[in-house]
């Protein structure tokens, strides 16, 4: 992903935020309406997350510039044959959220 100019690898957010009861970590970037790159994650955990606690720990673990600007449950995050994220299916998604204008 390209990030305010910054490359950043989407693995490194989903294992820094895969923790208190979350099970599975998807982030991938989308511009916003003014063009500029956002990153979003998707979270699947069996129970509540509480979103401002998961903001918080955000900026106590990641740069800034990565915290995810949108947070979007799913029941699951796709995996691919070799178990990792599957970028295009959660993209497929996530495109019902960003129609929707998620919150911030």
């Amino acid at each position: 992903m390209n990030i305010g100019g910054d490359k950043v690898n989407p693995e490194t957010i989903e294992s820094a935020l895969v923790f208190g009861g979350i099970e599975r970590v998807g982030v991938m970037s989308f511009e916003n309406e003014f063009g500029i790159e956002e990153v979003w994650a998707a979270i699947a955990a069996p129970g509540e997350v509480n979103e401002s606690e998961l903001r918080a720990f955000c900026y106590k673990v990641l740069p800034a510039s990565v915290v995810p600007r949108h947070f979007i449950r799913l029941a699951e995050i796709p995996v691919n044959s070799m178990g990792k994220v599957d970028r295009p299916r959660l993209a497929e998604l996530l495109r019902p959220h960003r129609a929707a204008g998620p919150r911030a």
